[in-house]
């Protein structure tokens, strides 16, 4: 039955407050995430030079000391820290608290008459709220930060983080694929532009995750080799925050989605055996003369 369908009425002329909460959080995460992260890239600056976008990993801009990395050929790289580690930080963080009420609020906005399609939403907006808290210990646990406990390293923050992120980006696609009568889809003519990035996003996300696993590496892949891994992060990250933060969240700020589930009212019919009452609508037993809530007689 999860391809079955839920009737749906849209609210047009009764916005509430609830209504503008994920436009506005997703648009100013989004927008913190792109212009903080760009200017930590403008202003890295290390004994080593500036930042290298196409060959270092997108964590280096936060880190807040110098610390000794260990090379995936077992050598050692000393790794500086930059003047301004904490505007990198800072954003992640701010980003990772508005990518909250932007899932949690976004299902009342994006259900439609499909159950498949919902149950989609659910999957992506739970993963979507999972995903601001790793965004925040992404920020909190540089990649300098050493202790005893696995959540004390950055790489498990950061491993989470991309795994929710690729949830997030396949079953927002196929809950957009799958909708019916839903205003986002059926009232834009660029619906095909979220196709496009969420295809390129969910290829990405994959990829990465299968690269991070050490079962395929994006070095040994004729094309996509052209770029290292760490380039691929970088790319994934705009693209999903360009994506919601700007596009969904531009949106849902100019249309009103909020599709409120039509309740069928059963029809209360009289029996041999009923009487409703015509003043409050109670069913009584054809022995009563009078209703049992509201004393009024039968008529």
């Amino acid at each position: 039955m999860l391809f079955s369908k839920r009737q749906y009425q849209l609210k047009e002329e009764d916005r509430t407050f609830f209504d503008y909460i994920p436009p506005f959080s997703i648009l100013v995460g989004g927008l913190i995430f792109i212009i903080g992260t760009l200017t930590a890239v403008y202003l890295y600056r290390t004994p080593n030079g500036g930042y290298d976008f196409f060959k270092q990993f997108f964590s280096e801009l936060g880190i807040r000391y110098d610390y000794t990395a260990t090379l995936d050929d077992g050598s050692t790289e000393l790794r500086y820290a930059p003047d301004n580690p904490e505007i990198f930080n800072y954003s992640l963080m701010a980003t990772g608290v508005l990518m909250i009420p932007f899932f949690l609020f976004s299902y009342r906005q994006m259900r439609n008459e499909n159950l498949f399609s919902n149950f989609m939403l659910l999957i992506a907006t739970v993963a979507g709220m999972a995903a601001g808290p790793f965004l925040i210990g992404v920020g909190m646990f540089d990649l300098s930060h050493v202790g005893p406990n696995p959540w004390d390293e950055h790489g498990f923050w950061v491993a989470i983080l991309y795994i929710l992120i690729t949830i997030v980006a396949v079953t927002w696609m196929l809950l957009i694929i799958t909708s019916r009568n839903l205003p986002y889809r059926t009232e834009t003519k660029w619906i095909y532009m979220d196709y496009i990035f969420l295809m390129v996003l969910v290829v990405l996300t994959i990829l990465n995750i299968i690269d991070g696993l050490d079962l395929i590496f994006v070095k040994d892949i004729p094309y996509v080799n052209t770029f290292p891994i760490e380039t691929y992060q970088k790319i994934i990250a705009y693209l999903f925050f360009t994506y919601f933060g700007l596009v969904v969240g531009v949106r849902l700020s100019k249309t009103k989605y909020d599709n409120t589930p039509v309740v069928k009212k059963e029809k209360k019919t009289f029996t041999k055996d009923t009487w409703f009452c015509t003043n409050c609508g109670h069913a009584n037993s054809k022995t009563d003369e009078k209703c049992a809530a509201c004393k009024q007689l039968l008529i």
